[in-house]
């Protein structure tokens, strides 16, 4: 991507509507940075020998720009893996497994990643490597958690992967005011809410999932949504945003939720997104509202001349990434498919709030995910207005699988992308971009 000068400010975000402050910081080009870190190196056995990979820090799952510290915030996933329907490409051994995910790094602790600005370089240097850990100590994982609906992963070996209630896979972050972090996880689905060094103060989770993930070094409480249940493994919480004035905590779905079963979750678009109250320490109130997020039709994700984007997609192949809020009711959503990114700005004053009704019974039937046509039973989505796409710039070439987003001045987004470990050969990178968010 070409660079061009432009200053970096920075802002602080009040109460009042769509009202920014502003305030000057260094001044900068737009940024472009690729962030590649070597990590171990791991070997795996198959029928045809040996493979060894190199593996690279993984730090660009979420992202979150804290303006009190002047710092950047980012987020691992869950570690390295290759898809089975890869291994062959790896391996050269059609025969390694079938289904699910080979894991090649079991001893994967998840981490938090703060950054500074040098404006000098024109870049965001790591500061910091924040471990997350249970109120003991101890570091998370990111193995599985105990679940009714169990992944598929195997390790190097092929000897499954044993599940941990100290397991998380991490998507997206938010720091607030009060120093503590929240972290959407993809597993329980759940949030943790984290103080300032990193040890898991809360791990929210659908209620009656208490049960089978309770951990005496990680409190579990089952405060939300219930219906959260009918998740489909690996398309959990996957966005989350806190307003302005830390007193909403936003958080969004991936997908549409297998309710009833996967094929309701490949053929649907309706995603729930969900407001929660906090109380003045930062932990959660209450889940107050239930909103439904739709999402676009996988041809809108290719160019109209059919040259650039995602090609032979379906529908479950569309998925949200990240979340940012402008204001108590104003969000920024990342949609995405592989190749092509588009970000949406919504406002939620319109939409049918769903909490507690019959869409949140198990039950229902029909249910949310099966209808056609929402307006059918008088249910209005959030409304939605494009503000950003990857097909906007023909002339310019992003990474794919674009999952973090923060706002880092009044109209410009700091985007990062998930490297995957380096296991398919790409890297993390950094990149700005300037987008009307207060037209």
């Amino acid at each position: 991507m070409q660079q061009t000068a432009l200053g970096l400010v920075f802002f602080v975000s009040v109460v009042a509507i769509l009202q920014v402050q502003v305030c000057p910081q260094a001044q900068a080009g737009y940024i472009d940075q690729e962030v590649k870190i070597p990590e171990k190196s791991v070997t795996i056995k198959h029928n045809n020998g040996q493979t060894t990979i190199q593996l690279y820090q993984e730090h660009g799952s979420g992202a979150y720009y804290d303006f009190t510290t002047q710092s950047l915030y980012t987020i691992s996933d869950h570690g390295p893996n290759i898809k089975c329907k890869y291994t062959r490409a790896f391996f050269g051994s059609a025969s390694f497994c079938s289904k699910g995910r080979v894991i090649l790094n079991p001893e994967f602790q998840p981490a938090i990643f703060q950054w500074k600005y040098n404006s000098a370089q024109n870049q965001f240097n790591l500061e910091k490597k924040i471990p997350i850990l249970t109120r003991y100590g101890t570091h998370a994982l990111g193995l599985p958690l105990p679940s009714p609906k169990p992944h598929k992963l195997i390790d190097g070996m092929r000897r499954p992967i044993p599940i941990s209630t100290k397991g998380i896979d991490p998507e997206s972050i938010v720091k607030l005011h009060n120093g503590s972090f929240y972290i959407s996880d993809e597993y329980g689905p759940s949030l943790l809410h984290l103080d300032k060094d990193g040890r898991i103060l809360t791990r929210y989770v659908p209620a009656g999932a208490t049960n089978f993930i309770e951990d005496e070094e990680i409190p579990v409480v089952g405060l939300l949504p219930g219906i959260l249940h009918k998740h489909k493994p690996g398309r959990g919480i996957e966005g989350i945003a806190i307003s302005p004035d830390n007193r909403w905590l936003f958080f969004i779905q991936q997908s549409p939720l297998a309710n009833p079963n996967k094929k309701t979750y490949e053929q649907s678009r309706w995603v729930r997104l969900f407001k929660a109250r906090l109380n003045k320490n930062g932990s959660i109130q209450q889940v107050v509202n239930e909103y439904i997020y739709p999402l676009d039709i996988p041809a809108t994700f290719m160019s109209k001349d059919k040259t650039r984007g995602d090609f032979s997609v379906e529908q479950d192949d569309v998925k949200v990434s990240d979340l940012a809020a402008l204001s108590n009711d104003t969000l920024l959503v990342l949609e995405r498919i592989y190749i092509t990114t588009k970000i949406y700005r919504i406002n939620l004053n319109q939409a049918t709030d769903i909490l507690n009704t019959q869409w949140d019974d198990i039950a229902q039937t029909p249910s949310l995910e099966q209808l056609d046509y929402l307006n059918r039973f008088a249910l209005s989505p959030v409304k939605k207005r494009k503000v950003w796409s990857t097909l906007d710039t023909p002339d310019k070439q992003y990474p794919g699988k674009i999952e973090g987003m923060a706002l880092i001045n009044k109209n410009r987004l700091l985007l990062t992308n998930d490297n995957d470990s380096g296991v398919y050969g790409t890297h993390t990178h950094f990149f700005s971009v300037d987008v009307p968010l207060w037209k």
